[in-house]
């Protein structure tokens, strides 16, 4: 009988703790990509950090606005841990650029085109930065053709 109750409390306590690891502890984040005024659609933001922390990436709806997820483990976490990061933003086309308008056409391209400025694509050469702290962070990054 005593070992009955020993097992059924064992999974009590397991259920209450988790399974599995739980990973690092993320802070949301949540932001705002805009290109010379205007709201970007269907960029990916990502988060990089500068020494330790936690890569996270989001794509931006077309408000302009993003979520980050980072993931480790078993945990899944909207945003990333606390630290600071490069902000790198890219937005692909498959298909080819009209050079007129500077928009996609219909014409599958061999490569894919990067819509948004070179300089914000890299994490050598993005002058985006974010410093992610405890609980929500909110970021706005006002990206400009010619930087």
């Amino acid at each position: 009988m005593p070992a009955i109750v020993a097992w059924m409390l064992a999974c009590v306590l397991s259920s209450l703790s988790g399974c599995g690891p739980a990973g690092p502890d993320v802070q949301m984040i949540k932001g705002l990509v805009t290109l010379d005024g205007e709201p970007v659609d269907g960029a990916t933001v990502i988060f990089r950090p500068e020494a330790e922390g936690l890569m996270a990436a989001g794509k931006t709806d077309a408000a302009g606005t993003f979520a980050v997820n980072a993931s480790e483990g078993q945990k899944y976490g909207r945003g990333t841990t606390i630290g600071r990061y490069i902000v790198m933003v890219s937005k692909l086309s498959p298909f080819e650029i009209d050079p007129v308008t500077g928009e996609p056409t219909d014409v599958p391209a061999a490569e894919p085109k990067q819509l948004m400025p070179l300089i914000y694509t890299t994490a050598k050469n993005s002058p985006l930065r974010a410093n992610v702290i405890a609980g929500f962070n909110e970021f706005r990054f006002e990206l400009r053709s010619e930087p």
